[in-house]
């Protein structure tokens, strides 16, 4: 039985939350009814959001190809039919292309049925009249084709120059904007709130998925759909600081430029990492001194108990010889002690200082510049034209002067992140957004290592001179025990100053329902005449001097 292989194209996708690809399927079951001789095939060729006119690869229909190679491969075979509902939907080039693209299917033996008329193409119809009529449809349909196409280019145009007088034009807009280029007040926060997540450190996939769960007043999700794909286009899209293509103040301005172009940097810095954001804010953050892979938290009864070398879990001495477990409460206390510098970090480039956004805006004049230098550079290759040499020295000259005010613009004065200030953004992140903490951390390079002897080293040392902080090493030295019992008493954390030469024992609480996001704030100061106050009065049970 011969088969009937259906071709169903529509060149927007608009179209498919209509109702085009519906009627073309219904039509092709109307036909199999009427004409039961034939079998439906299981190949089906879809050209979904494809055009029939552009020439471009990435838009240009390619169904009709396809079907070609599908009869040399030998699963379409002579007195099989190909089943269009116009044949507008087969192809909209020129004529003489068009007839190209279809000729070898004719040749083959294969009919093309279009079913808006029900009119059968084969090699031996088209030595009759049915020639003429397939030449006039080609060129209807180029015609058609090419008359929408100029009117939308002229559309573009018009539009474009209205944008330019400061007149807000309509277009296909991004999702936080209406039709007329007003802002949905519930879309455009979640917009700015992937921004601000962006920059802390979060990867594009946890941003998605914590998108896909914003919800409106209404109860109903903003995002449903949203993807990584979807978030890099949403940031890297200039209609966020109201941008239409390269004209200004087209549109509401919903993310400071300096933050904007701050993303772009980043996402250029991050373009080749991957990074997979962890339910819990330590984990990624604590790694192996002897071969550099992250140690993994081992839980027991449903709670961190402590970290261990992913290496040496997987693979024993092979993978790594370091079989040393850190007390998952020693690293919450090291943590306390030193993650605070990292933290103040992280939430100054989230919170840009005047020079920082000065630098930032100036940055990316020279960057456009240094661009526009290297097109003009081409083209005076390929030949010295008197107005581009002119140009070029121009932007050379406004490049030079631009670097000079970059270079003049100092740190400026730090963000306002006092001690008590981070560590109470520290305390909100933990308890309400560790994903937030954990990827600001990871972002401003903080991290802790432990070998196998329990030697401990951290990426932070505050203010102290390197010489001074290398007079001071850090080591898990096992438990206390209780007396006649199996049960821990303490963690034993030796601190050891060589410049000094005395060492003392930190008693740790080995409490695994410590919960660090609840510990005090006041009376932080922390002295050896009275080291346990505050922050550290839940977790530190004692200091003991040993020499």
């Amino acid at each position: 039985m011969p088969q009937a292989i259906p071709y169903i194209r529509f060149s927007s996708f608009k179209q498919s939350e209509g109702n085009s690809y519906q009627r073309q399927k219904e039509a092709v079951q109307r036909w199999l009814e009427k004409n039961p001789r034939y079998a439906l095939s299981s190949l089906v060729f879809e050209d979904l959001g494809k055009s029939g006119f552009s020439t471009k690869a990435s838009k240009k229909a390619s169904g009709m190809v396809k079907i070609r190679q599908a009869i040399e491969a030998g699963l379409i075979q002579q007195g099989d039919c190909v089943l269009v509902e116009a044949f507008d939907r087969a192809t909209r080039q020129q004529a003489l292309d068009a007839i190209e693209l279809i000729t070898p299917i004719l040749r083959a033996g294969v009919a093309i049925i279009t079913l808006d008329d029900n009119i059968e193409y084969t090699q031996e119809s088209l030595n009759g009249s049915h020639a003429y009529l397939l030449v006039a449809k080609i060129q209807a349909a180029h015609g058609y084709s090419k008359i929408l196409s100029e009117r939308v280019k002229e559309s573009y145009r018009l539009r474009e120059e209205e944008a330019k007088k400061g007149t807000q034009v309509k277009r296909n807009t991004p999702v936080w904007l209406t039709t007329e280029g007003e802002i949905l007040s519930e879309i455009a926060p979640k917009i700015v709130e992937a921004f601000d997540l962006y920059i802390s450190g979060m990867g594009k996939h946890t941003i998605a998925s914590r998108l896909r769960n914003a919800k409106g007043i209404d109860g109903e999700k903003l995002f449903p759909k949203a993807n990584a794909t979807s978030v890099d286009a949403w940031l890297r899209n200039k209609t966020v600081i109201g941008y239409w293509k390269d004209i200004p103040n087209a549109y509401p301005v919903i993310v400071e430029p300096e933050k904007f172009y701050l993303v772009q940097k980043l996402l250029e810095e991050r373009k080749t990492e991957r990074k997979r954001t962890p339910k819990n804010f330590l984990v990624g953050l604590v790694k192996c001194a002897e071969c550099d892979s992250t140690m993994i938290i081992h839980n027991v009864n449903g709670k961190p108990n402590a970290f261990r070398c992913l290496s040496h879990h997987r693979l024993k001495d092979a993978g790594c010889k370091n079989n040393k477990s850190i007390p998952y409460n020693v690293i919450q206390y090291l943590y306390l002690q030193t993650a605070w510098y990292g933290l103040e970090r992280a939430l100054q480039k989230q919170t840009l200082t005047h020079a920082e956004k000065q630098k930032i805006l100036i940055q990316q004049e020279i960057d456009t510049i240094s661009q526009n230098i290297s097109k003009l550079v081409a083209l005076v290759l390929n030949g010295d034209v008197p107005e581009i040499s002119q140009k070029l020295s121009e932007l050379n000259y406004k490049r030079t002067e631009l670097q000079a005010e970059l270079d003049s613009i100092g740190a400026g004065a730090a963000t306002d992140t006092q001690r008590q200030a981070v560590i109470l953004e520290e305390k909100r992140l933990i308890s309400n957004d560790p994903l937030v903490l954990n990827a600001m951390l990871r972002d401003a390079g903080y991290w802790i290592a432990a070998d196998r002897e329990g030697n401990i080293s951290f990426s932070e040392r505050g203010d102290v001179p390197e010489h001074k902080a290398k007079q001071v090493t850090t080591q898990y030295v096992g438990v206390k025990r209780k007396p006649k019992s199996n049960q821990t008493e303490y963690y034993k954390l030796l601190h050891t100053h060589t410049g000094v030469g005395k060492s003392w024992v930190y008693r740790i609480n080995p409490n695994p329902d410590l919960d660090i996001s609840s510990f005090p704030l006041e009376q932080m100061g922390q002295t050896m005449a009275n080291p346990i106050q505050g922050r550290y009065a839940n977790i530190l049970m004692g200091i003991d001097e040993i020499n």
